[in-house]
């Protein structure tokens, strides 16, 4: 995921709109090193956040487990995670963009079995004063309900920061913290309603080849391709958008220009990990594969129907 192709072309990043569908990650921070702010890849979940004009730390060793305390407390989240045959996700109102109160019921047991994978995953928050630390973008009260095989239902509570990518869960007595990425992943069933996790083989492979998770699909449709890429003046800028994706796809050896003119599947898939750094603050990822007779002849990344920005895989 290093050393991606960005092209910054203003005048076709509009047209990202037709697109409407709709190891562990290491968290960045920033320290002061030196008398200088400098970047840092976090390796121990102590997190630092510039806020203002001082620095906001996170609870340093929040990932460290007392090995018999760590037994028992996983004991109990299995025993509430597994065996899931459903899971009704809450999200409380967003002040911020004035939503209401959201909820879906899933029952994909792929979607299910990446939720708690990714819960499995969280290490404990031992230093809670971090939580009256987090910003106005907090988003609260939100509750994931698992409905177990024998019926029975099982409750988790969840709160999490958009401005300084931290949030926890809350197991009985227990407060957990898993990666941001789980929160991004809840918090995306408000914009993506109709996804498939049919995801074919090669589509999984080609991302995983270079870091990608697919989590699913969200779109697919029929697009015809210009005859060629040479743009006029006063023409709307189709040509650009499919020349300024095809330089992102070359990156990666699929070069789809011997097949302009041709209609092609366009489809869209939700990605795990976030965009790479240097588009912060836009974070949320989702790759585009264009397909001709089922076969892959491009594909780039894009970030959403809301921010017109790309780059290659």
């Amino acid at each position: 995921m290093n050393g991606r192709l960005f092209i910054n072309i203003c005048c076709v990043l509009s047209l990202l709109f037709i697109l409407n569908g709709c190891t562990k990650l290491q968290t960045i921070g920033f320290e002061n090193k030196n008398g200088q702010i400098t970047e840092k890849r976090n390796r121990t979940n102590d997190v630092s956040f510039i806020m203002g004009c001082g620095i906001l730390t996170g609870p340093k060793g929040s990932g460290e487990r007392q090995p018999e305390k760590a037994v028992k407390e996983q004991s109990e989240i299995d025993d509430i995670l597994d065996g899931a045959v459903r899971l009704k996700v809450v999200l409380n109102k967003d002040i911020v963009i004035r939503q209401k109160d959201f909820s879906v019921t899933i029952r994909d047991k792929k979607i299910i079995r990446d939720i708690v994978s990714m819960i499995k995953d969280s290490t404990p928050l031992v230093d809670e004063s971090v939580i009256n630390k987090m910003s106005g973008a907090l988003t609260k009260n939100n509750i994931l309900i698992f409905t177990l095989k024998n019926g029975n239902e099982k409750e988790m509570s969840f709160r999490f920061d958009n401005l300084h990518e931290f949030g926890y869960i809350e197991v009985g007595n227990k407060k957990i913290v898993p990666k941001y990425d789980f929160f991004r992943y809840l918090r995306d069933f408000k914009e993506y309603r109709n996804f498939s996790t049919s995801v074919e083989t090669d589509v999984i492979k080609l991302f995983k080849k270079y870091n990608w998770t697919v989590d699913y699909k969200i779109n697919a449709f029929s697009e015809r391709l210009p005859s060629n890429l040479q743009h006029a003046g006063g023409e709307f800028p189709v040509k650009l958008y499919w020349a300024y994706n095809n330089e992102l796809s070359r990156e990666v050896g699929l070069d789809f220009t011997g097949y302009l003119g041709k209609k092609v599947k366009v489809e869209i898939y939700r990605l795990r990990e976030p965009l790479p750094e240097f588009m912060k603050p836009r974070r949320n990822s989702r790759g585009v594969v264009l397909k001709y007779d089922g076969k892959i002849i491009g594909a780039f990344i894009d970030a959403g129907r809301h921010d017109s920005f790309a780059c290659s895989l």
